[in-house]
């Protein structure tokens, strides 16, 4: 119990036995939503990032959350999902899926503060539960700067969510420029990762043409590499003659060096030149392990003469 005082200058701070209300409440609590909300009781499927929790008896999504949280979230997403205001709605829904995992069991406490939000399933052996409803007033505050300065920019954008590997929607030779950021072999699945989040939205990543290296999936670095370069072909189809592609990329694995230098060789595509991009922020694992890279390489390519058809090779050296 928090006791304010109004003659003293702060709070004070004191503790006080629960009571009958209190005791009632946490075993309300402990049962999670009602019936009348709803919240994706998903399994999770296996995968390199599921092992853990699935180990650890977080079998589904529901799982993931301890009782009051998943009730606190189901809530919210009743809420926003029956606004009445498409736009506010769409801006409500995309605040809730941005809290994550920091409001699940995934969030680790830290002595030293904060909580992380990184792209992994770890069972933390102490978690840091957050207050749902204040962790998405932040977010939701967060959120607002941008909207209140995006709308004095004028822009015209679409969005589409599919496959690089097929852009049937974009004629040959129509685009200018393209910047594109691919999966750095086997650093992230991100179907994994975004299946806890697909699961409250109801749509499923179709992972046939994910460009990733996923043992469970069966994507070696072969298999990597044809997906890079099928993406890469079809970059080279709808980009204009005279255009160029940008490909950030990161990687300590020569394997994946060497996958996107030959996909890219096998798209039609040459390097015409090389820089880093220094992110500034770094993360925990470039600065602990040695073979961790501590910055993206950037990578500026045009279109060569010909697409080039041949064998798979991971002998050549990563380019610096």
């Amino acid at each position: 119990m928090l006791d304010i005082d109004a003659a003293a200058p702060g709070l004070k701070e004191c503790t006080a036995p629960p009571d009958n209300f209190d005791r009632n409440l946490l075993e309300q609590l402990d049962k999670g939503p009602p019936e009348n909300l709803w919240y994706p009781k998903d399994r999770f499927p296996e995968g390199i990032n599921t092992r853990q929790p699935i180990a650890a008896g977080i079998t589904s999504v529901d799982k993931a959350y301890t009782p009051r949280a998943l009730h606190a979230m189901a809530l919210l997403w009743k809420v926003a999902s029956a606004w009445p205001e498409e736009d506010v709605r769409d801006k409500l829904l995309f605040t809730v899926t941005s809290l994550y995992q920091r409001v699940t069991v995934f969030s680790e406490f830290r002595f030293w503060g904060g909580s992380g939000n990184t792209a992994n399933y770890n069972v933390p052996a102490i978690m840091n539960e957050q207050n749902v409803f204040a962790t998405f007033e932040r977010k939701a505050n967060t959120i607002s700067w941008y909207f209140r300065e995006a709308n004095e920019m004028p822009r015209k954008v679409e969005v589409s969510t599919q496959s690089a590997c097929c852009l049937g929607q974009l004629p040959d030779r129509s685009v200018d420029y393209i910047f594109t950021d691919p999966p750095f072999g086997a650093n992230i699945n991100y179907s994994e990762m975004n299946f806890l989040w697909e699961s409250w939205l109801g749509t499923k990543t179709d992972i046939r043409e994910e460009a990733i290296v996923n043992k469970v999936q069966g994507k070696d670095y072969d298999k990597y590499e044809r997906l890079l370069c099928s993406a890469f072909r079809e970059m080279r189809r709808v980009l204009k003659d005279d255009a160029w592609l940008t490909v950030i990329f990161h990687n300590s694995s020569d394997k994946a060096w060497n996958a996107i230098q030959m996909s890219l060789d096998k798209a039609g595509f040459s390097i015409e030149g090389t820089q880093t991009f220094d992110k500034k922020h770094g993360t925990f694992k470039m600065f602990v392990s040695e073979n961790a890279v501590g910055y993206d390489l950037v990578l500026h390519c045009r279109k060569s003469s010909v697409a080039i058809n041949y064998p798979s090779s991971h002998t050549a050296t990563k380019r610096a």
